[in-house]
């Protein structure tokens, strides 16, 4: 029901159940928003479905294990050249990893803003300003909030970081959801869920002049069904693919999902020997590097 049908609506409700009293008022008024609650998957939803191959086996090499401030678990990461951006649980801590020496070269705190726990975390490719050492910083909450907030990476110097909340967006229509930014078309991925189904839906990028953003997810330019339905963790993207991590401690998947042609493939990790919960992702080189539950950093190589 559209915003000026229900006032018309309501207005008319009031002026009619003025004398027959508030309860049938009320009782009314419930029944007519449940009609527009009742189904939030559009039937859209099925045009577009990934051709999944068989599973495949990758190569696999530990990279390095970190120590942290935080003392929570990893969640989402993000690199950008040589540095490693990693998120945690709970915790309002970016530990800032040098990849080519494997050590925290720096931290930075954010607001706690009610980042119970940084999900999704990726760099998109627009700067704030062109002086900026780093392009926008994405961080979104626990999936459940469907919530993401945009970062200016403020640097004074390589080792003096910090953070300026410049946008905020909401996603609706989703229980769960996480998002990442090609890094061609700019387009804006959002990897959601509602109840056991998943999908993958296009956006333009908002403007940044928007500072709080309200996307319905039924009004994607195109959507993809997912035929996935372990938890979502983590996204990431370069030239041609989109890389998304998935499942819990023993179930853990990467699937590497080529957006122009819609098919992809399925890493299981506990086949490669990597059994632990999966949390972050990124590209880095030649490798993918995931981040697990432990603090530990493991090296992907996918023909």
């Amino acid at each position: 029901m559209s915003s000026l049908k229900y006032m018309v609506t309501l207005a008319v409700l009031i002026m009619h159940f003025s004398c027959s009293g508030k309860d049938d008022m009320m009782e009314t008024l419930d029944s007519l928003m449940k009609v527009d609650t009742i189904n939030i998957v559009p039937s859209f939803h099925v045009a577009d479905t990934l051709l999944v191959y068989d599973t495949i086996q990758v190569e696999v090499e530990k990279f390095f294990s970190f120590k942290t401030e935080s003392q929570t678990s990893n969640q989402g990461m993000a690199i950008y050249n040589n540095m490693m951006f990693q998120c945690y649980h709970s915790n309002n801590i970016i530990d800032i990893i040098d990849l080519e020496n494997k050590e925290t070269v720096a931290s930075i705190y954010l607001e706690p803003e009610e980042l119970i726990h940084c999900n999704n975390v990726y760099f998109g490719k627009d700067f704030y300003d062109l002086n900026d050492s780093y392009p926008l910083l994405y961080i979104q909450k626990r999936g459940t909030a469907n919530k993401l907030n945009v970062y200016r990476i403020c640097s004074k110097s390589d080792t003096i970081l910090s953070a300026e909340l410049v946008q905020t967006m909401s996603f609706f229509y989703c229980k769960s959801s996480i998002s990442v930014i090609s890094r061609v078309d700019k387009t804006l991925y959002i990897v959601y869920s509602n109840g056991e189904n998943r999908y993958i839906g296009l956006f333009d990028i908002p403007l940044l002049s928007n500072k709080g953003i309200n996307l319905d997810v039924r009004n994607a330019v195109r959507t993809y069904y997912l035929p996935c339905t372990k938890t979502i963790q983590d996204t990431a993207c370069d030239d041609k693919y989109l890389y998304f991590l998935c499942g819990l401690h023993n179930e853990g998947e990467l699937w590497k999902i080529d957006m122009k042609t819609g098919k992809a493939v399925i890493i299981d990790l506990p086949t490669n020997k990597l059994k632990r919960e999966p949390e972050g992702i990124d590209c880095y080189k030649d490798w993918i590097i995931v981040s697990f539950i432990d603090h530990s950093v493991y090296k992907l190589s996918i023909n």
